[in-house]
């Protein structure tokens, strides 16, 4: 017995050590975005982070940070070395199932590979601390379940609540996977019930796994916090409950459905092209290969995270939300692994003597797919920005940041790398930094107050990447706060566009979040030199250069037609349509969400007040819906003279 569980351990090792060299090797120094450069600081702070709070992989990852390793590597190795506790656990996880050495070794490489999994082992996040403790609880559940020693239920109540201290959202979702286990084992469950010592004790490892949130009331006054202080309970239950989330997984979701058939073929196309052949396959065979109750509970685990998660959830189905739901079902990953498993099983069950090459090629095939779509070096352009942003900064400077995307990569640089010591970064919501102004619970109006005074007391330099709504030079990095308004423009960012814009024609930036929020920096830098061309009788080299650079893509189109249309003289109309023919091109061939749909509502504007085409200006607007994210085209056209077309387009 001890040679079989040493022999599975050893084997079960090997594969985690493999992946987690991968991860080694293909991870980056440098700061990517979404809550990486959150979590970077709230890991080294030991503050509070986002809601739920996330006490444990706080506790956890706070130590990582003091590791003798160069930029973002000790909170990257954080999450890689929970990917690898998980793969451990999932392999013995897959022979608890049945499943032969082989397949165990091919639904767990599979797993480590699968794409979503494999980025979220190279950054900074929560989400493998999630995945080793759901695992966990899952395979002690089962060992206990089949017969098993009365510690394993104790190691899967302990996971399960440790769980809830780290994501409890997702956990909670997965849980209904538990339901055929414990009703096709019911008099073993009942029984539990009868042995009161027992029953205490499991609860006592339920407090212990939800103890991390004590450690949230006992943080002090003015620590690092997303939500600002912790005073009292209704602080605490704002933070873990969500409430401070608009789009609280309590709300009523917002009737759009795309995510019902976008996120189970997303989970299925973690694994690679071939899995749209295999994962059927296997779904079929685990009926017949497993116990009915282990292969419903797969089918459970994995429609909770596919259905249940976006009819709980009120996220639009756009570009931005789809790269998030993509990391938040890596649980419905754990199913596809099996079952992936288990159809190449299923295929060559006739061919023994190729069973092995087959799991080899299958292996190698999802390493190579993934690693192509993976894009973990695209976060150099994230590094490349922020630093530059911030050498560009006048001594002693205050820049004010907003969103996710301007937050965490400034946090990090200046808090974490201790870039440009003298520049002292604030939130324009006052969120996470102890130099919050006020609250961010108080009312809008009193946040915007209280930046205002403090804006116009300083005798400090004051930027503002998003504009604070005073008077400035915009640079298109940045608003410079000002007496007169302008343009502004610096050789730096020049030269970074002389690169960047190439790079996204040619699709080179593979990482969702990344690519998003690059062609959001080309459209600000778009807005800058346009509106300047706009603005001057004639361009000096320098400026015609940039335009000539920013006129060939969508974003420079957007905003030489928003320019075209607000001038009061009359337009070539030969060169207006020409201007939305090219523009449509990029549109087809990249319909960047942020962008798209801007550049289809300035086309039906166009038609309807220029080009007096009615029919055609309603086909761009209804083109238009199919970008919005909260009805920016029925919001356009509530202005006169397009409210005709409201009703036409159900607003």
């Amino acid at each position: 017995m001890v040679v079989t569980v040493n022999r599975e351990l050893a084997r079960a090792g090997g594969i985690s050590a493999v992946c987690l060299l991968i991860y080694v090797l293909s991870w980056s120094d440098s700061i990517s975005l979404v809550d990486a450069g959150l979590f970077q600081l709230i890991c080294q702070d030991n503050g509070i982070a986002h809601p739920p709070g996330y006490p444990l992989a706080t506790l956890l990852c706070h130590p990582f940070m003091s590791l003798p390793l160069p930029g973002t590597l000790p909170g990257n190795l954080f999450s890689a070395a929970f990917s690898s506790a998980t793969l451990v656990v999932f392999f013995l996880l897959a022979r608890s199932l049945a499943l032969e050495p082989l397949w165990a070794l091919l639904a767990t490489f599979s797993l480590g590979l699968a794409l979503a999994f494999w980025s979220q082992s190279i950054i900074i996040e929560v989400y493998t601390l999630n995945t080793f403790l759901y695992a966990l609880a899952f395979l002690g559940t089962i060992r206990y379940l089949e017969g098993g020693r009365d510690c394993w239920l104790i190691i899967a109540v302990l996971a399960f609540a440790f769980g809830l201290s780290n994501h409890w959202p997702l956990i909670l979702l997965s849980a209904f996977a538990f339901l055929p286990l414990l009703i096709a084992r019911f008099k073993r469950v009942r029984a539990v019930f009868m042995r009161p010592g027992f029953l205490a004790s499991l609860i006592l490892c339920l407090l212990a796994g939800l103890s991390p949130y004590l450690l949230i009331l006992m943080k002090p006054a003015g620590v690092t916090s997303m939500i600002g202080d912790i005073n009292d309970l209704q602080d605490f239950w704002r933070l873990v409950s969500r409430q401070t989330y608009g789009d609280s997984v309590f709300e009523q979701a917002n009737n759009n459905f795309g995510y019902l058939w976008w996120l189970p073929f997303t989970s299925i196309n973690q694994l690679g092209h071939l899995a749209f052949f295999l994962v059927p396959l296997g779904v079929i065979h685990s009926f017949k290969h497993l116990r009915l109750r282990f292969a419903a509970s797969l089918v459970l685990l994995w429609l909770s995270n596919v259905t249940l998660l976006p009819l709980i959830t009120n996220y639009p189905f756009d570009q931005s939300m789809q790269a998030h739901y993509s990391t938040w079902i890596l649980l419905a990953i754990f199913p596809c692994a099996i079952w992936l498993a288990l159809g190449l099983r299923m295929l060559l069950s006739q061919f023994p003597s190729v069973r092995v090459f087959g799991v080899a090629a299958v292996i190698l095939a999802i390493a190579a797919q993934n690693f192509s779509r993976l894009g973990a070096q695209d976060t150099i352009w994230v590094d490349r920005y922020y630093r530059m942003l911030f050498d560009s900064l006048k001594e002693d400077a205050v820049l004010f940041v907003a969103g996710d995307a301007q937050t965490g990569p400034s946090a990090y640089l200046r808090f974490v790398e201790r870039v440009r010591t003298d520049v002292e970064v604030r939130h324009q919501h006052n969120i996470l930094f102890a130099n919050r102004l006020v609250q961010p619970d108080l009312p809008e109006s009193i946040q915007k107050e209280a930046v205002k005074r403090f804006v116009d007391h300083t005798p400090r330099p004051v930027y503002s990447i998003s504009g604070l709504g005073y008077t400035s030079t915009d640079f298109g990095i940045y608003h410079e706060l000002s007496d007169m308004a302008g343009f502004g423009f610096m050789p730096a960012l020049d030269a970074f566009m002389t690169q960047l814009i190439p790079a996204l024609k040619a699709n080179a930036i593979r990482e969702p979040f990344i690519r998003l929020w690059l062609h959001s920096i080309v459209y600000d830098y778009a807005r800058v030199v346009v509106g300047h061309s706009f603005l001057v009788d004639e361009l000096d080299d320098y400026a015609k250069a940039r335009l000539h650079m920013i006129s060939g893509t969508l974003q420079g189109k957007i905003w030489t037609l928003h320019h075209l249309l607000r001038r009061d003289h009359d337009i070539d109309s030969e060169k207006l349509i020409s201007l939305i023919e090219s523009g449509e091109i990029h549109v087809l061939g990249d319909p960047v969400d942020t962008g798209a749909g801007a550049f289809l509502r300035l086309a039906g504007e166009a038609y309807q007040e220029r080009l007096n085409d009615p029919g055609k200006a309603a086909d761009y607007f209804s083109r238009a819906r199919t970008f919005d994210v909260r009805d920016e085209t029925c919001r356009y056209l509530e202005v006169s003279p397009r409210q005709d077309l409201l009703k036409p387009l159900d607003c």
